[in-house]
C-alpha cells in the first residue's frame, strides 16, 4: 500500500467507527428509554441548586478515577496524563455499557496508542482494580454491619459482597502471576499467540503478534509486577486517590437526599451506597442498569426512608453518577486516540 493511501484508509475505518458507536448510543438510548426517561423526569423534580453540587462532586469523583490511573501507570513505568486520561475514563462508561470486556481496554489502547507497553498498561489497570475494589470493601463491610444492627441484612448482599471479595483475589493473582509463577503466565499468552495467528491464516494474512509476543509481553507483566512491590509508597498513592475518589461519591448520595428535601443519618447513606455500588460492580447487567436503582432504593426503603422518596433518591443518584457522565464522554469520542488513529 502507498504512503498516501493509509490516511484515507484511518479516515475511513475512523468515520465507521464512530458511525457504530453512534448507532450504538441510538440502540441504548432506546432500549434504555423507560430508565432514561425516568432519571430525566426525576433530576427535574430535585432542587436545581443540589443537583448541580452533586454533578460537580462527580465531575470530582471522575477526575480522581482518572487520576488514579495516572498513578497507577508511573508505578509501573507507563508515561499519561491527567488532561488525556480523563477523557478515556468518560468514554469507557459507555464502552461499558455496550461491550461486555467494559471499559478497561480502552486504558491500555491509549497507552498502546502513545507508543507505551500494552502489558505494562494492563497491569497497571489491574492495579487500579485492586485499588478500587480494596477502598471500597473498607465502606461495605462497615455498611453490612449497619444493616445487621438494623436487622435489615439479607442473603443477596452477603452474596454480592463475597462475590466482590473473589474478583479483588483474582486481579490480585493475575497481577502478581508473573512475578511467583512466570509459566503459568506464559502458556496462556502463548496459547493466545496460537489462536491469533491461526485466525489470521484462515484470511491469508500475517498475524499481527510477533513471534517473540508471549515471552516479550510475559516479561512484561513479570517487570510490572515487581514494580508495583518495589515501589509500595507510589502504589499507595493508588490506594488513596480511589479512597478519595468513594468518599467523594458518599458525599454526592448525600446531597442527593438534600436534594429531595430528605435529611438522612450517616449510617442510611453508607448503607444505600455500600450495596448500590457492590451490585454495580458485580451486577450480570452491563453498568447494573436496571439492577443498581432496584436495590438502593430496597436498602434505602428498609432504613425506614418513605418508599417514594427512596425512588426518586436512587434514580437521581444514578442520573448524576453514571447517564450524566456517560452522555459527556460520548461527546469526547473524537479526542480520544483509539477513534483519531
Amino acid at each position: 500500500m502507498s504512503e498516501p493511501e493509509r490516511p484515507r484508509q484511518g479516515g475511513f475505518r475512523r468515520r465507521w467507527l464512530l458511525w457504530l458507536l453512534l448507532i450504538a448510543l441510538v440502540w441504548v438510548l432506546f432500549s434504555r428509554s423507560v430508565e432514561v426517561g425516568q432519571v430525566a423526569r426525576t433530576l427535574a423534580r430535585g432542587d436545581w441548586r443540589w443537583i448541580v453540587v452533586a454533578a460537580l462532586l462527580q465531575f470530582g469523583h471522575y477526575a480522581l478515577y482518572a487520576w488514579s490511573f495516572v498513578l497507577a501507570f508511573r508505578v509501573v513505568g507507563v508515561e499519561s496524563h491527567l488532561r488525556g486520561l480523563f477523557p478515556v475514563t468518560l468514554a469507557s462508561l459507555f464502552l461499558g455499557l455496550v461491550a461486555i470486556t467494559g471499559g478497561a481496554p480502552l486504558y491500555i489502547d491509549d497507552a498502546v496508542r502513545r507508543g507505551q507497553s500494552g502489558a505494562r498498561a494492563t497491569s497497571g489497570s489491574l492495579l487500579v482494580l485492586v485499588a478500587d475494589y480494596a477502598t471500597f470493601a473498607l465502606l461495605v463491610v462497615p455498611g453490612l454491619i449497619y444493616l445487621g444492627v438494623r436487622g435489615v441484612l439479607y442473603a443477596y448482599e452477603i452474596v454480592g459482597a463475597a462475590a466482590l471479595l473473589g474478583f479483588t483475589v483474582a486481579f490480585v493473582a493475575v497481577l502478581f502471576l508473573g512475578e511467583f509463577r512466570p509459566s503459568a503466565l506464559r502458556r496462556p499468552l502463548g496459547w493466545v499467540q496460537a489462536r491469533v495467528a491461526g485466525l489470521y491464516a484462515r484470511f491469508r494474512r500475517c498475524s499481527p503478534l510477533r513471534p517473540e509476543w508471549a515471552d516479550v509481553t510475559a516479561g512484561e507483566f513479570v517487570e510490572a509486577g515487581r514494580d508495583i512491590l518495589l515501589r509500595p509508597r507510589e502504589a499507595l498513592a493508588t490506594v488513596a486517590a480511589t479512597m478519595a475518589m468513594h468518599v467523594v461519591d458518599l458525599g454526592t448520595l448525600w446531597v442527593v437526599f438534600l436534594a429531595f428535601r430528605q435529611q438522612p443519618s450517616a449510617g442510611i447513606v453508607l448503607a444505600g451506597y455500600a450495596v448500590g455500588t457492590l451490585f454495580w460492580f458485580v451486577s450480570i447487567t452491563p453498568q447494573g442498569v436496571g439492577l443498581v436503582e432496584g436495590v438502593t432504593a430496597l436498602v434505602l426503603t428498609s432504613l425506614g426512608v418513605p418508599g417514594a422518596a427512596a425512588l426518586v433518591i436512587s434514580l437521581a443518584y444514578r442520573g448524576v453518577s453514571f447517564w450524566l457522565p456517560m452522555l459527556g464522554g460520548v461527546a469526547l469520542w473524537p479526542r480520544l486516540r483509539s477513534f483519531r488513529d
